[in-house]
């Protein structure tokens, strides 16, 4: 990530007083202030990663899932009805995905989550590789219902101007260079 990557995310955020941002700093800095280690994932890691798109909810990821549900609830969050690993940021209205470090959502998904290490971080996006990784992973396990994933992947690979041998997850090697090659053989878009 780069420090032209963060201004222009920060920017886009406080341009649209997105109450999602404002979900996911209060959350990641009160698990933070409680030792509570975690990283962000989903649409607003991407966002960092310098592709801004609109999100409705945080994706964050934790090394107990269990005990950050618990925290937060007993911090005035509401559990999530439609998700047993979510919560409701009830000021705000966005529900906040608790993603469990070390492992997978779905069971035919390949690429764990990372395990965060610093709990003093606030806001703090899961590295470029590991995102694509998890972004085609998912999709390449629900291509009809995941096709954002293969976008983010896409926009992230132009956006950033990443190269073929980029270090993904061996799981979904294919996959990125199949979508890396497809994106090299067609001509930049003139209105992108």
């Amino acid at each position: 990530m780069n420090a032209r990557t963060i201004v222009d995310a920060m920017s886009l955020w406080e341009g649209t007083g997105t109450v999602v941002v404002q979900a996911a700093r209060a959350v990641s800095g009160l698990l933070a202030d409680h030792g509570m280690a975690n990283m962000l994932a989903g649409g607003l890691a991407v966002q960092l990663h310098g592709y801004p798109r609109t999100t409705v909810d945080v994706d964050i990821i934790v090394p107990d899932v269990q005990a950050a549900h618990e925290f937060l609830l007993g911090q005035g969050y509401r559990a999530s009805v439609s998700q047993p690993l979510a919560v409701i940021d009830q000021s705000r209205q966005v529900r906040i995905d608790l993603l469990p470090a070390g492992k997978c959502l779905k069971k035919d998904c390949e690429v764990p989550f990372p395990q965060p290490t610093d709990s003093s971080g606030v806001l703090v996006p899961v590295d470029l590789e590991t995102l694509i990784s998890l972004k085609l992973d998912s999709w390449k396990h629900s291509p009809a219902r995941r096709l954002r994933d293969k976008t983010d992947a896409a926009e992230l690979i132009m956006r950033n101007g990443l190269s073929r041998d980029l270090q993904v997850h061996q799981a979904v090697v294919e996959e990125y260079r199949i979508l890396w090659d497809a994106l090299a053989s067609e001509p930049p878009d003139p209105l992108a």
